[in-house]
């Protein structure tokens, strides 16, 4: 009887232990998954960083070449605005001169 038992109680332990290994197996497969699927994830974070930084920088360029344009069309409207107030005054001038020339005629 006592054997019978040390038998059964064998039995169960083999049992419990197979169960233990089996759910070992299950949880280091779903361990490796997980870290397979970390892995993945940590890649496309580089990688979208990375095109991120890249856009910031191309958008900052943009915007420094957007900014030199603006100061340069800034100057040539300056210089613009002197030669017309220039021009304008030579055609006051003249228009002056004419009028003196018109008075003279009458």
């Amino acid at each position: 009887l006592k054997e019978s038992q040390t038998m059964e109680a064998q039995k169960v332990k083999d049992l419990q232990l197979d169960q233990l290994e089996k759910q070992v197996g299950s949880t280091t497969r779903e361990n490796a998954k997980l870290n397979a699927m970390v892995e993945t994830l940590k890649e496309r974070l580089e990688t979208v960083t990375k095109e991120r930084d890249s856009a910031k920088a191309e958008s900052e360029e943009q915007i420094g070449i957007e900014m030199r344009e603006n100061a340069k069309l800034s100057a040539l409207i300056e210089t613009l605005k002197e030669r017309l107030e220039a021009v304008t005054e030579e055609r006051d001038e003249v228009t002056e001169k004419y009028k003196s020339y018109t008075v003279l005629d009458v």
